[in-house]
């Protein structure tokens, strides 16, 4: 079972545009590490612009590190390990504290309202969603931890996006899904049990206040899951920014 199907207008028209698109929805892990994007020609109807359009978008992509180009039968346009934007976003972020805050203080608003509407006006779609996304944070028989970490990013991913979906709002569904993706979490840089405990305890409390229909607690549960993330978040920033120093200073690339 999977998330509904976006039914907001497409991006307009100009590359930056379509670029920005694509780079929300790698770094909202819907476009995960390894994946391989669509033809340009496919990109071109689904967003409704010109191939040159999609050709332009991908280059600005590549050159920031987002895609890469493979050549031969089995190439095509990849997503990247994402080192390089994740190195700048955090440097960024290290240097402007306050835009982290920025940034979780406008995902709080909007997800905090998503909970409380969702209590109200989930179905058992909606519940069945939200517990499939926990289930999938659960498994560990992943091949490698990369295999898991591309996982977690997924299942993250889902159950932010079913709440979204069962406030049955539209607007709040977009809104929510463009300031996920103005996020980097590093869960392809970390071990995964870093992240595995505090996010199965939250969505859980999540799902039981809005499975019994609790808006209020909803809302609070949502609130305090996304307060412990910028907390956690910010920490590990000051870290890997740290360790991407340490990398830049040994002549090698930080790990």
């Amino acid at each position: 079972m999977s998330v509904w199907q976006d039914t907001s207008p497409p991006p307009r028209g100009t590359r930056w545009e379509i670029a920005e698109e694509l780079r929300r929805r790698i770094r909202g892990g819907e476009l995960p590490q390894g994946q391989r994007l669509p033809t340009e020609r496919e990109l071109a109807e689904e967003l409704a612009v010109s191939r040159t359009t999609i050709r332009e978008a991908l280059q600005a992509l590549k050159e920031e590190g987002f895609v890469e180009t493979v050549r031969g039968r089995a190439g095509g346009t990849f997503v990247t390990d994402l080192s390089l934007p994740q190195e700048l976003w955090y440097e960024r972020i290290r240097e402007n504290p306050a835009e982290l805050d920025e940034l979780f203080d406008y995902r709080i608003a909007l997800e905090t309202r998503s909970a409380f509407l969702a209590a109200g006006r989930r179905d058992r779609n909606d519940l069945a969603t939200m517990r499939e996304s926990i289930q999938m944070l659960e498994k560990r028989d992943a091949a490698t931890a990369s295999d898991y970490q591309v996982a977690f990013r997924r299942a993250d991913a889902m159950f932010h996006e079913a709440i979204a979906q069962a406030s049955r709002n539209e607007r709040l569904y977009r809104a929510i899904r463009a300031a996920r993706g103005d996020i980097f979490f590093p869960f392809d840089w970390l071990p995964h049990p870093v992240y595995v405990a505090p996010t199965l305890e939250g969505h859980a409390m999540i799902l039981q206040a809005i499975r019994s229909g609790d808006v209020r607690a909803a809302a609070g549960a949502m609130e305090s899951h996304l307060e412990r993330t910028r907390i956690e978040l910010g920490t590990i920033i000051l870290m890997m920014t740290g360790r991407m120093s340490d990398g830049r200073t040994n002549g090698g690339a930080g790990a």
